[in-house]
């Protein structure tokens, strides 16, 4: 499988990289087997403003994020359509899956740290490496 393939089979000339890099690298092995399994990418920030769906949090709190975690935001919460490609990484180090966005953005507020980020969208895997493998 070759991410050129993909893209072209997606008719897409770009793809999402989302960096898995809550806390040490301890922290991440579980995120990433809670990603595999429930079939999910997501995005969070420690801010206490942004507890809730991006779109119901105000112009003022959005302004408090570095320009770089708001546009991030701005990406994966209204950007990202079905079938965007998106590759995931541990850290800046590894190879951890390859998927295909299959769902709309999400604010799952059950979902706290550490067991998984609370803003997510549904993926389709198309290679998922277990974390020791990665």
């Amino acid at each position: 499988m070759k991410l050129k393939d993909i893209l072209l089979e997606t008719n897409r000339d770009y793809f999402y990289l989302m960096h898995l890099s809550y806390g040490t690298s301890r922290s991440r092995k579980p995120l990433w087997r809670y990603a595999r399994k429930k079939c999910l990418v997501g995005l969070d920030h420690l801010d206490p403003d942004i507890d809730r769906k991006w779109e119901k949090v105000s112009e003022r709190q959005k302004n408090h994020l570095s320009r770089d975690w708001r546009r991030h935001f701005e990406l994966f919460c209204n950007r990202m359509t079905a079938n965007d490609c998106v590759l995931v990484i541990d850290a800046m180090d590894y190879l951890l899956g390859i998927g295909l966005i299959d769902g709309q953005y999400l604010f799952k507020p059950e979902l706290k740290m550490p067991v998984f980020f609370r803003h997510v969208r549904s993926v389709r895997w198309l290679l998922k490496y277990k974390y020791e493998e990665r």
